[in-house]
């Protein structure tokens, strides 16, 4: 577990700000990718204060802001399928190809010569990790 500070009002608040920044921009971005275009309506279906909801995507709210977000996340990413990425795989001459597909349009290729093949499958295992959020 990380170490963390209190905070007057908001509870165990994480010491690692950037950790945090880019926390808050990954639940941003899942929001979106899940077509929930405004806190508000994301603060209605997840039953967090809307002030919360926007401190958590500024990086600057508490633990269990984080932790409820995430998780209502998962359980909505899984619920509509946002959470199944499945490389697809292409083998030609001497290469195979993975290719792989996320929200907003994102889709990343990788090469390479067949002999590297289970190399490349833990390249593309850890590049759906990331985009999975975990």
């Amino acid at each position: 577990m990380k170490a963390g500070l209190y905070g007057a009002r908001m509870g165990l608040v994480t010491e690692d700000s950037s950790e945090d920044m880019q926390r808050g921009a990954r639940i941003r971005s899942r929001r979106l990718g899940l077509g929930i275009k405004s806190i508000r309506q994301f603060s209605e279906l997840t039953k967090v204060d809307r002030q919360a909801v926007s401190s958590a995507e500024a990086g600057t709210a508490s633990v269990g802001t984080y932790e409820r977000l995430e998780a209502w996340l998962d359980g909505k990413e899984e619920e509509t399928g946002h959470d199944e990425i499945e490389p697809s795989v292409t083998e030609s001459g001497g290469l195979v190809e993975f290719e792989v597909k996320g929200d907003f349009g994102i889709s990343i290729i990788v090469r390479g010569p067949r002999e590297d093949r289970a190399d490349l499958e833990q390249s593309v295992l850890r590049i759906i990790r990331d985009m999975r959020h975990e």
